[in-house]
């Protein structure tokens, strides 16, 4: 989930050719819908965006004992430590730094289902 359509295609392209059923929501709050839809198993979520960002949708899953289980692969423009415990602590599973190369992508992804 990003508001960049540039973004969301270079993160839709590669998982959609692993196979991959996907949604795509281009703000927080279409994010926190799509995601008591459709109940993923993982969300890919940038941190930055409007109305909702991501550390208030992280939240509001982590929270909601029905959907805490949904991995979230957060995805930043900052690669800094404080900010790195910052969407540790809102809940992020793991975060990689913008921009992604596909096969990093789908490595951190495929390690977040398999529990690793």
């Amino acid at each position: 989930m990003d508001d960049d359509p540039e973004i969301q295609n270079a993160i839709e392209k590669p998982l959609l050719s692993q196979g991959y059923n996907i949604e795509v929501a281009s703000d927080g709050f279409e994010a926190g819908v799509k995601v008591m839809q459709f109940r993923p198993h993982l969300i890919v979520l940038d941190m930055i965006m409007e109305s909702m960002d991501g550390f208030d949708v992280c939240r509001l899953i982590k929270k909601d004992q029905t959907i805490s289980y949904i991995k979230i692969l957060a995805l930043t423009e900052y690669d800094a430590d404080e900010y790195e415990r910052e969407i540790v602590d809102a809940g992020a599973d793991s975060y990689l730094v913008k921009p992604v190369h596909e096969d990093v992508l789908i490595n951190q992804i495929e390690n977040l289902l398999n529990g690793q």
